[in-house]
């Protein structure tokens, strides 16, 4: 608004990013709807992704203006001239009009993927990443085995490859969720060919013949309720799921994961036994063991960094795809450093196990309760141990905390609460206490940021910063908000 007052008048260059706004919204309206009257459930499956990235773009270029309204930042320009062009171009394509456009579905494809590759370049270095990641969300919003298939097919650009990995795994998870994955004959194991070596904190340690492989074993002890026909039946068809999953060669591309080689029963135990492949020449170690002494290892604080931030990534990337943990604690994240390695250059490359508990988030999805083991019982939230409540991406994010907490303070959980002030007290308290006396100590020993990062997994609350957060399924969009992007990086 014009003003007397030249502090309140609008400046040049503000009023010069607001024509521009206007211009390049006013261009995308004929592009989207020449996008949507494309994507018809019988239009080729490339015009449905292509809309999805034009979506992705225009909701990211509507947040990059309400940034730009509010600041001056010279980092938050964007390509103007690119844009536009970009946009031309796709209208034409979509028109059928231009020299440049040829008549074959192939090369109109083509030429709509490039420049939509444009438009993304075109904005800031900070906004292509939120592109990117809106597009992930919406991609993996499908639900339809057949249709996750084509989109995965569909992807084939070097840049977006990941997004191709996790559209792989949630087609296996939805062919899993419909007892697709149940006859995988192949991973189910001999225990004669196992020969137990040494003991890895919960975990084994093996050798599998006959070529005397090192394998990792994560136990999965049952109960009596398992001999249950209709209980058992499905805890049993979700393992092989299970099993199948971690089999797949996308799921092993997915960082922080291990690739599971099969599964077996040990009725010594009793117990199923899921087996991983280790690198070759490395001696596993957990987060707890390593932890778990007065004087343990100087790790360098960019290395603490980096391992919050990578354990939060991959539990991150399994809940875009629809897979929950429900089984997180230090004994589950393992590094697997090179024989006579130094200890300070071991915590590194995190790998997380104890997915054979985990299961698909789907809300009849078998849950068999919290473990029994009591130290571990101090990473689940109170809620589930009390109440045994159907399991939730919070709940997974709370024992994320509590590992964030470990990290930050570089002790276990049980020596961070050793102290009386602990001991006796219900699983809400517990939680109180940490929050009250423990997690502020993260200030001081690592940062501001990071102590936050850690109080919201432990305080909760995800739902509560989205509009319709469990119909749309973003509870982890406000987790890589409020957690993943406070953890400091260190170049």
């Amino acid at each position: 608004m014009l003003s007397l007052d030249p502090k309140k008048r609008l400046r040049s260059a503000q009023v010069k990013k607001s024509l521009r706004g206007i211009s390049i919204l006013s261009m995308a309206k004929p592009v989207g709807r020449g996008l949507d009257s494309a994507c018809n459930p019988d239009k080729c499956i490339d015009l449905l992704l292509g809309n999805k990235r034009f979506q992705s773009w225009l909701f990211t270029f509507n947040q990059l203006l309400d940034a730009m309204y509010q600041t001056e930042q010279s980092d938050l320009d964007f390509d103007f001239l690119k844009t536009v062009q970009a946009l031309e171009d796709m209208r034409c394509i979509l028109e059928g009009s231009g020299e440049r456009v040829n008549d074959t579905k192939y090369v109109k494809y083509s030429l709509l993927r490039y420049q939509h590759a444009r438009l993304v370049e075109a904005l800031p270095p900070t906004h292509r990443s939120v592109a990117k990641e809106h597009l992930v969300n919406k991609v993996l919003r499908e639900d339809d085995a057949e249709q996750l298939g084509k989109l995965s097919a569909a992807i084939t650009d070097v840049d977006n490859k990941d997004i191709g990995t996790l559209l792989a795994v949630k087609h296996l998870t939805a062919f899993a969720e419909n007892r697709g994955l149940i006859e995988q004959t192949e991973l189910v194991l001999n225990q004669r060919d196992i020969t137990l070596v040494d003991r890895v904190d919960i975990h084994d340690l093996a050798c599998l013949a006959p070529a005397s492989e090192h394998i990792l074993v994560e136990w999965l002890r049952y109960k009596e309720s398992w001999a249950d026909n209709v209980i058992g039946t499905e805890l049993r068809r979700r393992l092989t799921s299970v099993a199948s999953l971690l089999h797949n060669n996308s799921t092993a591309q997915i960082p922080g994961s291990l690739r599971c080689r099969g599964i077996y029963h040990d009725e010594s135990q009793p117990a199923l036994g899921f087996i991983y492949n280790i690198p070759p020449g490395t001696q596993p170690v957990t987060l707890h063991r390593l932890l778990d002494t007065e004087n343990p290892p100087h790790i360098l604080l960019e290395y603490r960094f980096r391992l919050a931030f990578d354990i939060c990534q991959c539990i991150y990337t399994f809940h875009k795809v629809g897979w929950l943990h429900r089984n997180l604690h230090s004994m589950n994240v393992l590094f697997f450093p090179r024989k006579g390695a130094e200890k300070a250059e071991w915590a590194k490359e995190p790998r997380i196990l104890g997915f054979a508990g985990s299961r698909e988030n789907q809300l009849d999805s078998h849950t068999h309760g919290p473990d029994i083991d009591s130290e571990l019982q101090s990473y689940q939230h109170p809620e589930y141990l009390t109440h045994h409540a159907r399991y939730r991406e919070e709940f997974d994010y709370y024992s994320v905390g509590m590992i964030l907490l470990e990290i930050g303070l570089w002790k276990t959980l049980s020596r961070i609460t050793k102290k009386e002030r602990f001991k006796g007290t219900s699983d809400e308290e517990f939680r109180r206490e940490v929050l009250r006396s423990r997690v502020p100590l993260l200030s001081i020993s690592i940062g501001t940021r990071y102590m936050e990062a850690t109080r919201i997994c432990l305080e909760g609350g995800f739902g509560g910063m989205l509009v319709d957060a469990d119909r749309e399924g973003h509870w982890s969009v406000a987790f890589k908000s409020l957690v993943i992007d406070r953890i400091p990086t260190i170049e």
